[in-house]
């Protein structure tokens, strides 16, 4: 009886709580949104609200905005029946290799056109992370075939790369790279094909002091024998892996969080209660594929920091 009284009791605070609270938070309302008001509005996530309790609902003078979404889009041309990371490195097929210490990058293109006098890529933007954990954005006047290092000498983390500007052609001419200008082997850490305007990797770190709340994903997979997937059994496994473990990081150790089945077609999986990725942790899209079948795969990430 006790149980049952306390159970009504919290659900009469929540409800009155979510209907009169002048801060209505994301969590609340996410992924399902559950506010309504007068105007027949469904209310979107990553937005505080202002309520009079009525159904008179606004965003907060602010503009709303109460948290930073995170979008993620990864791509793979090629897998295999061995597990690579979701990106477009040099090998496509490649896994992601992350930085063990803070270090300078350079920009480099395949093609002479990137570069601030013709028609490709005119700038690139690199927004990183350093070794503590924070947040650094740098322009890079791209030069062509000929590599433009980074005036940052502490990337630790790469967490977008994309066109900034660019010439008459709008898109990058050749492949664009960011990778370290030191060491005997230099590595790449980012990429942005020809023809396209952002590196699509499925590959992210939460900075320092924001936590990562992932609402759900998306993952699609094209086999080379796509009218054999049904009937040969060819499948494809995304996973998507971070180095958090309860509530703190293992540096390079990366556990499966969420996975989905594919068959040469797409799935969205959304999170009832959003997945939690403390900062400092590396998060990361891997797949394999059950035979040796080739299979291009493209996975998208939603979330916010808070």
């Amino acid at each position: 009886m006790k149980n049952l009284l306390t159970a009504i009791l919290l659900t009469l605070f929540c409800t009155s709580a979510f209907a009169t609270a002048d801060n209505i938070y994301t969590r609340l309302n996410y992924p399902q949104p559950r506010l309504l008001d007068n105007d027949s509005r469904v209310w979107p996530a990553f937005v505080a609200y202002a309520s009079d309790g009525n159904g008179n609902v606004s965003p907060m003078s602010n503009g709303g905005i109460k948290a930073n979404p995170v979008h993620l889009v990864g791509y793979t041309s090629a897998i295999g029946t061995s597990s690579v990371d979701v990106w477009e490195g040099s090998p496509s097929s490649s896994a992601y290799t992350f930085p063990t210490t803070g270090i300078q990058m350079g920009v480099v293109s395949s093609s002479s056109s990137d570069a601030s006098t013709s028609t490709g890529a005119f700038t690139v933007n690199i927004q990183y992370l350093n070794t503590l954990g924070a947040t650094g954005s740098e322009n890079i006047q791209m030069n062509g075939t000929s590599l433009v290092k980074s005036v940052a000498t502490n990337i630790y983390r790469i967490n977008s790369f994309s066109v900034a500007s660019a010439g008459s052609s709008a898109v990058t001419v050749g492949d664009i790279i960011i990778e370290s200008v030191s060491g005997s082997a230099t590595k790449t850490y980012a990429k942005i094909v020809a023809g396209r305007n952002k590196a699509r990797q499925a590959v992210y770190t939460v900075p320092l002091g924001q936590t990562l709340y992932v609402s759900g994903f998306n993952a699609s997979a094209a086999s080379s024998t796509p009218a054999s997937n049904a009937s040969s059994g060819t499948s494809q496994v995304v996973d998507l892996n971070s180095t958090d473990s309860n509530g703190s990081t293992i540096a390079g150790v990366f556990s499966t969080k969420a996975s989905v089945k594919l068959n040469g077609n797409s799935v969205v999986k959304k999170f009832e209660v959003p997945l939690v990725f403390p900062a400092g942790s590396d998060v990361k899209a891997s797949a394999i594929s059950g035979t040796t079948n080739s299979a291009e795969v493209l996975f998208g990430l939603e979330g916010w920091l808070e």
